[in-house]
């Protein structure tokens, strides 16, 4: 997965992509720059990743997730982020390995949530990474780091899922 920000980030939109890097197997954060979007989705292909993540803002604070894979535009997340040392949790280094990437949910919405950010619904898997979507909240987890949530943490306000 490739992590951007759209072209006129702030720095918690940044900071934001850095944090999800360290919780998202196999993810890129890339600098953005004047890349437009064919740019992003011609450097995931020969990147080889599967999706492409652009983080918008308003005012100072990210406000939106828009998702693509390759040339298809998945759908956007809206909501509110909540970065690692807002929370209190110290800094931890980006997961490197080809893990499964797991959604533990019971929300109806569950299966578009999971769908845009690549990852697979489960019930009770053992993995060590994986992110949880309750009561509106997305948090995420390494559990070869801590048993608590790692950071950031999002409130979603709003799914758009493209039906193609």
């Amino acid at each position: 997965m490739i992590l951007t920000t759209s072209r006129r980030p702030t720095t918690k939109s940044r900071q934001l992509c850095r944090e999800l890097k360290s919780v998202i197997p196999l993810s890129q954060y890339i600098l953005r720059g004047k890349k437009g979007i064919r740019d992003l989705i011609s450097l995931s292909v020969e990147k080889g990743a599967d999706r492409i993540v652009v983080v918008t803002s308003r005012g100072n604070e990210p406000c939106s997730f828009i998702f693509y894979a390759e040339w298809v535009f998945l759908g956007e997340l809206r909501g509110v982020a909540t970065l690692r040392r807002e929370l209190g949790i110290p800094k931890i280094h980006a997961l490197e390995e080809d893990v499964p990437f797991l959604l533990k949910s019971s929300e109806k919405s569950a299966k578009t949530i999971a769908g845009l950010f690549g990852a697979q619904l489960c019930n009770g898997d053992d993995s060590y990474t994986f992110m949880t979507y309750e009561n509106g909240w997305i948090d995420f987890y390494r559990l070869d780091i801590s048993h608590q949530p790692v950071g950031p943490r999002i409130k979603v306000e709003k799914v758009h899922e493209n039906h193609y």
